[in-house]
């Protein structure tokens, strides 16, 4: 057998979920309840759909190991190794709404949330905080 093949999966193939990282500046448009679209990578062609059913009060310490091939969450490694968000981040949890056996478990992607519509006002505002810092 060759080095990294699936001897077994252990769990219920009807019941996936999804762990999304939210940045900081995200994460108070993201509530339990909302849809989510996941798309990944093992998979580009098909998407699946879920519910986020919690958001966490922490923010993530670690960056889940899965994430640090593609690099999607800017990771600096401490003292120790051990590789570490840069900015602050949260974790969410999605149930995926389809079963389906042919998933991987522990495979990255991307996910999109449908967050309530903001004002075109409201969108430049976010938008300009976060590109520009002020300090009164």
């Amino acid at each position: 057998m060759e080095t990294g093949t699936v001897l077994c999966q252990i769990g219920d193939p009807q019941r996936f979920e999804a762990w999304l990282v939210l940045d900081q500046r995200d994460v108070e448009y993201v509530h339990v309840g909302q849809e989510v679209q996941v798309q990944l990578e093992q998979s580009p062609g098909r998407m699946l759909t879920g519910t986020i059913q919690e958001v966490a009060e922490f923010d993530l310490k670690v960056t889940p190991a899965e994430l640090l091939p593609a690099g999607t969450v800017p990771t600096k490694p401490d003292e120790s190794g051990v590789p570490r968000p840069v900015s602050t981040a949260y974790q969410a949890r999605v149930a995926l709404d389809q079963g389906d056996a042919d998933l991987l478990i522990g495979s990255a992607g991307q996910a999109r949330v449908a967050a309530a519509p903001q004002s075109l006002a409201r969108r430049l505002a976010r938008y300009l905080s976060h590109t520009f810092r002020f300090e009164l």
